[in-house]
């Protein structure tokens, strides 16, 4: 059991930070120790980063400051929102949906305070680290049927909402990212997302949702109310 709840955590963790690093840029502290220690790592792990990451951290943290806005916020940049990538829409029934589902599970989303909405694709693999997390304490507590409970609910979700869409957003972002971080970071992402769903869904679902991986995003109109709405 103790490996079982380690190896749960082990899954949130990563769905944590990648959640946190495609929700916001990066904080300059968290720059600092992956530059000393995580990079390393990274690369051990495949990561292979060009020459636009060697230059002094000042400089580095607005070079991706930059390229975050420019690769999934600016006009024409890959959406970041379920809604958008699926509707060309903002707030859209995507949204509504994921936020019920956080609201059963009792997953906090304040849309006024994080200047987001629900359907972003941080905040969806955040949500799935939560419920990693919550499985692991209920197998830690003997609590079984709640553990089969939250991961099936892990599982739907995976299904019907990130793993449909997250994917080929990644899978845009890498071709369209001119920072080596940020392409790295979407080709890690992309990886872990592939084998969670290879470990976690049946066959035939996780054939459906492969076949949607190189699909486009549908257009959207940046005009000022959505600029306005989302806070950008």
């Amino acid at each position: 059991m103790a490996d079982k709840t380690e190896q749960l955590n082990d899954r949130a963790r990563l769905y944590f930070q990648f959640g946190a690093l495609l929700f916001r840029e990066v904080d300059a502290n968290w720059l600092q120790a992956f530059l000393v220690d995580i990079r390393p790592q990274w690369a051990e792990l495949g990561c292979s980063f060009d020459a636009d990451m060697d230059v002094a951290p000042q400089r580095l943290k607005e070079d991706l400051d930059t390229e975050f806005t420019t690769l999934w916020y600016a006009p024409g940049g890959i959406p970041v929102y379920e809604s958008i990538f699926e509707t060309g829409m903002v707030f859209q029934e995507p949204s509504d949906k994921v936020q019920e589902i956080y609201l059963k599970e009792n997953f906090e989303f304040n849309i006024d305070e994080e200047k987001s909405f629900p359907d972003h694709a941080g905040v969806e693999l955040e949500f799935l680290g939560r419920l990693l997390s919550r499985q692991s304490e209920a197998l830690s507590r003997d609590d079984e049927d709640e553990a089969a409970r939250i991961q099936g609910v892990f599982v739907d979700f995976l299904h019907k909402h990130a793993g449909r869409w997250i994917p080929a957003m990644l899978h845009y972002s890498i071709q369209a990212a001119q920072h080596s971080f940020y392409r790295e970071l979407c080709k890690m992402t992309l990886g872990f997302l592939l084998s969670e769903m290879e470990e976690e869904l049946p066959r035939r679902v996780r054939e459906n949702l492969m076949a949607l991986l190189d699909r486009e995003p549908k257009k959207m109109d940046y005009d000022a109310d959505f600029r306005k709405a989302s806070g950008l």
